[in-house]
């Protein structure tokens, strides 16, 4: 898939999907020093925090290196297309630098979000 993809299951090994992030250009809409940094496994966590974290809660993980650290923070919702949207707010820290974009994402189906 095209700009990748990364999914996750939760339960009792019924294999449910929860979260998946898709997007071909993530640099270009969050930001192209955040977008450069993010792997499959931080767009698992962006998707994870779209799907289950609450408007205003912040969502934080490591990105995987010494220094990078990830927070996302979902806005609030609407409806585009008839489909369930969130804007939210991605923070990237690396080695002392800080970089703040806001974002929105809109559900295409069960546990799967797609960048706007």
């Amino acid at each position: 898939m095209i700009g990748g993809a990364i999914g996750s299951t939760v339960g009792d090994g019924d294999g449910r999907l929860v979260a998946i992030l898709v997007g071909s250009a993530i640099g270009a809409i969050v930001g192209r020093e955040i977008g450069r940094d993010l792997d499959d496994s931080d767009r698992a966590c962006m998707g994870h925090a779209l799907e289950l974290a609450r408007d205003g809660d912040w969502v934080r993980w490591d990105g995987g290196r010494k220094g990078l650290e990830f927070a996302l923070r979902p806005d609030g919702g609407y409806e585009r297309d008839g489909r369930e949207c969130r804007n939210f707010t991605l923070e990237l820290e690396d080695g002392g630098q800080s970089w703040r974009e806001p974002g929105r994402a809109c559900r295409v189906a069960e546990g799967e979000w797609r960048l706007m």
